[in-house]
């Protein structure tokens, strides 16, 4: 183990705000160039803008902004040093250089106030789409209020007229697909009215609309572009249910076909969960019933059309969000909550939930291991063994306060966190303790009693957590993958955190911690924890040897716990650099953790799925 640090190494710094709460804060992600500058752009409750680029040490109000009013933000979801400020009016501010200076443009309409405002071009940087109102001489939702799109090619400056009576439009465009730049789909209604029973459309144009367009599908409920493949959930009249059409280059859909032994009398929803492995993760609901959902997890094949089941009974809640997340940065593991009483709670009872994980990417679904020892030092008393009976149960995504929060970063792979119980099931979220994973789900460790909220820096080589629900002026940091956790006071009076972040890609060693004060009033502060004073030695991959070991990195393999004689893992052994715990040394931007598939593994059973071509023949 290396030596502790020295605690006055690392540093705190505490910003009070005279609000009650922040309606919200932007991370506008480090260029790879730039090391430094760590720019959060927050709002708070009287909805003033504040920015800071060096994350949170020091805030200030944005001048420019003071009175503009800000109703929303939109970071560019392509460009990590564009912001946009929209207020009531049809003026809007941005910035291109986080937050140094800003300019403004005049939109068309006044911003939607309960729809998607912008959606920006991943190619063209100053192609934007807008949502605005029409119509809405009282207020959003009066008679003849509807909302426009409109998109500019050049920032702002001049505007092309879409479509009217849109719920929303979005850029189709998507590398590799060689589909046309213009491409863009919009969700429209039928007829240019606000009278109910208006069905909604799915309308396709690769010229802005300015002459004919397609109309995929005539009445829909919505539609999702994901990384590789577009979902159209669109409605069955005749047969009084829902149905599902993907495509992979925006023009051909194809009606996905689900195994023969899974019937849903009438399809009532659906949740796209990820595509991130050439295959549609698709959550079809069984049961509606508000608080008592739950439904199937169903995998297609390449082209999003023909799916096989991978588990029944997957838990979901009344938003729609489902307890599926798959571990970033490995692939093939992912974890999901699964409705062990399905039959009783059809009938209205509670449900039972357990916790369940995959190392195939959903071929197989296993119970956890149960570590060992508990969370309070002791051996586990039920027989780890039976993981029936005795197995570990996490707390997942329907229960997330916010959906960036996550159980692993794609920057520290191979770990993950979680706060659950051990036994037969998943018990209340206040009676769970944390737990983590630093093998890629394989085996678990219990980290502190209680519910903690945690965040990986410098690419998983520094860890820290914080007591959840409880006033505290303590945080917890590992420096070697979660085996040990030493306590920093990081203020003299105690604080209820309610969030702790870092930026996205999670290589900072900048940490920040969202709160509010408990002994003078109830106002919010950030606490900025800086780890940078811990080293200022870089850490090197030199000294590799003939089995790339060397440096101050070690390889690391990850692997199903099934296979005893190989390290496979979806079908390779695939490498990754992880910092020796003893290596006083940081990682900083430039690490890339995978470092070669070593090779392909034979495989087995377990490594198949079988698909038919007509899954009703």
């Amino acid at each position: 183990m290396a030596n502790l640090p020295a605690i006055d190494k690392i540093t705190s710094s505490v910003t009070t705000f005279d609000a009650r709460y922040f309606r919200g804060f932007y991370y506008l992600e480090r260029a790879e160039a730039d090391d430094k500058d760590e720019t959060i752009v927050m709002q708070d409750e009287a909805r003033a803008v504040w920015i800071t680029h060096d994350h949170g040490k020091s805030w200030k109000v944005h001048e420019q902004l003071e009175d503009a009013g800000i109703v929303a933000i939109y970071p560019h979801r392509y460009k990590k040093d564009r912001i946009f400020f929209i207020t009531a009016t049809k003026t809007v501010y941005y910035t291109l250089d986080r937050g140094k200076t800003i300019r403004s443009f005049e939109a068309e309409q006044l911003p939607t106030p309960d729809l998607d405002i912008m959606d920006f071009h991943p190619n063209q940087p100053d192609w934007m789409i807008w949502t605005g109102v029409e119509g809405c001489l009282d207020s959003w939702g009066s008679i003849g209020c509807h909302a426009e799109a409109w998109v500019t090619q050049n920032r702002g400056k001049s505007w092309t007229f879409l479509l009217p009576y849109v719920r929303k439009c979005k850029f189709i465009t998507e590398e590799g697909r060689g589909n046309s730049e213009k491409l863009v789909y919009c969700e429209k209604f039928e007829r240019e009215d606000t009278k109910s029973n208006n069905p909604l459309q799915l309308v396709a144009s690769d010229n802005f609309f300015v002459e004919s367009h397609d109309t995929p599908f005539k009445d829909i409920i919505d539609f999702a572009t994901m990384s590789e493949f577009i979902i159209v959930a669109a409605k069955d009249n005749e047969q009084k249910s829902l149905k599902v059409e993907a495509s992979i280059d925006g023009r051909e859909f194809a009606e996905a076909k689900f195994p023969r032994d899974f019937q849903v009398p009438h399809q009532q929803a659906y949740t796209v969960l990820d595509s991130s492995t050439h295959s549609v993760f698709l959550h079809v609901t069984v049961n509606n019933r508000e608080g008592f959902e739950f439904g199937a997890i169903l995998k297609s094949n390449s082209n999003g059309t023909s799916y096989v089941m991978s588990q029944r009974n997957v838990n979901r809640n009344p938003a729609g969000y489902v307890d599926f997340e798959k571990m970033q940065g490995v692939e093939g593991v992912a974890i999901i909550n699964v409705v062990a009483n399905p039959e009783e709670v059809l009938a209205g009872q509670q449900k039972i939930l357990k916790t369940k994980i995959t190392h195939n990417d959903g071929a197989h679904w296993d119970f956890i291991p149960a570590p060992e020892i508990g969370a309070d030092g002791n051996p586990v008393e039920c027989d780890i063994k039976n993981r029936e009976v005795c197995s570990l149960h996490l707390h997942g995504y329907t229960e997330r306060k916010d959906p960036r929060d996550t159980f692993s970063s794609p920057s520290a792979v191979g770990m993950m966190m979680g706060v659950g119980n051990i036994g037969d099931r998943l018990k209340r979220y206040k009676d769970g303790d944390t737990f983590i994973t630093r093998d890629g789900g394989i085996s678990w460790h219990a980290v502190k009693n209680g519910t903690y909220m945690w965040e990986y820096g410098d690419q998983g080589s520094i860890i820290v957590i914080v007591e959840e629900s409880t006033p505290t002026e303590f945080v917890y940091y590992s420096l070697d993958e979660g085996t040990t956790w030493i306590p920093y006071q990081f203020s003299e009076d105690k604080v209820q955190i309610d969030e702790i972040t870092t930026v996205p890609s999670d290589n900072s060693r900048q940490f920040l911690l969202w709160g509010r004060e408990t002994s003078i009033g109830d106002r919010i502060v950030t606490i900025n924890l800086d780890f940078t004073g811990l080293t200022d030695r870089q850490c090197e991959l030199e000294g590799e040897g003939p089995d790339g070991e060397g440096g101050d990195y070690y390889l690391w393999e990850p692997k199903h716990p099934t296979d005893e004689d190989k390290n496979c893992l979806f079908g390779h052994i695939t490498q990754y650099h992880r910092k020796k715990v003893t290596a006083d040394c940081y990682n900083g931007l430039r690490l890339r953790s995978v470092r070669e598939i070593k090779e392909n593994c034979t495989c087995t059973d377990k490594d198949f799925e079988w698909y038919v071509s007509d899954p009703y023949g």
